[in-house]
């Protein structure tokens, strides 16, 4: 935004700040610069102190004027410095008449990490660490099986994975029969022989009241904590350190579940019938990291109960993708 400079007067300018500007000053080589901002405007003036009040086109107001500034504003201003947002003059290149170009990136911006583009069919095998080296992306839905689901992980070992959007295809399918995509906290792996900490409540993990090795299990994994919006949690959880804390009044914002869990839905019961002959595309301004142990299920609902196929690939920006 560029900012328009308007020489004024000293009534004027505690005028416009009355009018909610925001008065500042600098004192140049050999006077004040005093200004006042106001719908991107900068109206100012300059007030010159006694021993340079011989200059040149100084205002015949100018030592009364500098007395009230002294006096009535300047400690003011010094005691409670005002913000003074930062304007841009864009070069001449971004500008289209009086209108600014802009370029929307979905690309993290995570410091420090240089990402990939890149398209994939499959997520990798997490067991044997296989970039890429999961299940394709292709569902086969049959009469009499209501719903089927595909899972797509992504190995930590090979850094930050970000994902964009998606492209499907469908061939045969029946009215009725819809398509969810999730992001899912996996079921918290636990075992009965040592760090026994915890204690079940239900599906949900707990820390035991009685305090360390008084529970029935340990984690035999990493947790995947879930977003308890009503801020009535077992857990508290700090997604920048990994930090897990026990909350024991109940008024965490996690939980903790031994079974999968959704937290959040990118596609929720997206009509599919008919068959495409190219690819649609589910479209994404955004892009959303993928943390490790959570992971993407696209699932598949055949309400028609006929048989009829599904297959997608995902655009990604990862930090590996060999």
């Amino acid at each position: 935004m560029n900012i328009i400079e308007k020489h004024s007067t000293w009534q004027n300018l505690k005028n416009y700040k009355a009018a909610g500007g925001v008065m500042a000053y600098e004192f140049k080589e050999n006077y004040y610069q005093i200004f006042v901002l106001l719908n991107s405007v900068k109206y100012f003036i300059n007030l010159f102190p006694l021993e340079f009040k011989n200059v040149t086109g100084i205002s015949t107001t100018n030592d009364a004027d500098l007395q009230d500034f002294l006096i009535n504003f300047k400690p003011v201003i010094d005691a409670n410095p005002p913000y003074l947002p930062t304007y841009v003059d864009f070069p001449n290149s971004l500008k289209t008449g009086d209108k600014l170009q802009f370029h929307e990136s979905s690309r993290p911006d995570s410091k420090g990490k240089e990402f990939v583009t890149c398209w994939a069919g499959s997520g990798d095998d997490v067991v044997n660490h296989v970039i890429f080296g999961g299940d394709l992306i292709a569902i086969e839905n049959e009469p009499n099986v209501p719903s089927k689901t595909i899972d797509i992980k992504f190995d930590p070992i090979f850094g930050e994975v970000w994902l964009h959007e998606g492209y499907a295809m469908w061939e045969n399918a029946g009215f009725g029969d819809y398509l969810s995509v999730q992001a899912i906290a996996p079921a918290c792996p636990l075992q009965p022989f040592i760090n026994k900490d915890l204690v079940l409540d239900g599906n949900k993990v707990k820390y035991s009241l009685g305090g360390p090795g008084t529970g029935d299990y340990g984690f035999s994994g990493i947790p995947a904590p879930v977003r308890n919006h009503s801020n009535t949690g077992s857990w508290d959880f700090n997604f920048n350190t990994s930090q897990l804390t026990p909350n024991f009044t109940n008024t965490g914002k996690f939980d903790i579940f031994t079974e999968d869990k959704s937290v959040n839905d990118f596609i929720s019961r997206l009509p599919i019938a008919g068959t495409t002959y190219s690819y649609v595309m589910l479209q994404s301004a955004d892009s959303t990291q993928v943390i490790s142990p959570y992971f993407i299920r696209i699932k598949t609902y055949n309400i028609s109960n006929t048989s009829w196929k599904i297959w997608m690939f995902v655009t990604l920006y990862r930090e590996r993708t060999v």
